[in-house]
């Protein structure tokens, strides 16, 4: 096969995989940008907790919802998801959270759910909505997120970053869209 066969095939390979992803995700994108405008509207803040793997992913979330000049000001803070106690790390979420904040854990498809649930039930005593971004869609979590952003568990490792920097830039444009009305 030719150079620029192989190219084409990849590129028809990519462009099923986003179709796939966007055709099953966008009521849940739509689900997931409400409680972010909405908070917005209230002045309230988004914490983002990020896994590891995907930090690097997760701050470039961060910087989207942020810097943008056309946005309305937000209060924006990238954490760490460290140990479910937390308490050697600094506050504990559950001290930052307060009503109407909204709680994003951006995770790698790998995350074990006991590493995501406590900071879930905190969110949920807090009156926080909470979306997790980036699970595997075979993970089980109770309490259950209101908005789960999950890539498919039998993803190629090759296609997780890209896949996952689709799926929050379809987030971002989604949120623009309801709090400008434009995208």
């Amino acid at each position: 096969m030719e150079l620029s066969e192989e190219i084409l095939e990849h590129f028809a390979f990519q462009q099923a995989l986003y179709h796939e992803l966007a055709t099953v995700l966008a009521p849940a994108i739509a689900a997931a940008a409400e409680p972010l405008a909405a908070t917005v509207i209230a002045g309230k803040r988004v914490w983002c907790v990020a896994d590891e793997p995907v930090q690097h992913l997760a701050a470039h979330f961060v910087r989207q919802l942020w810097c943008a000049p056309h946005r309305p000001p937000l209060a924006v803070a990238l954490l760490p998801l460290l140990s479910p106690d937390a308490a050697e790390n600094g506050q504990p979420i559950d001290v930052l959270l307060q009503p109407q904040d909204v709680l994003v854990l951006l995770v790698h498809v790998d995350t074990a759910a006991e590493r995501i649930v406590p900071l879930l039930a905190a969110a949920r005593e807090c009156a926080c909505p909470s979306l997790v971004v980036g699970a595997n869609d075979a993970l089980t979590l109770h309490p259950a997120p209101d908005v789960l952003l999950a890539l498919p568990a039998d993803l190629p490792s090759t296609r997780r970053d890209e896949l996952w920097l689709f799926l929050v830039h379809n987030l971002l444009e989604a949120w623009e869209r309801l709090l400008l009305g434009e995208p």
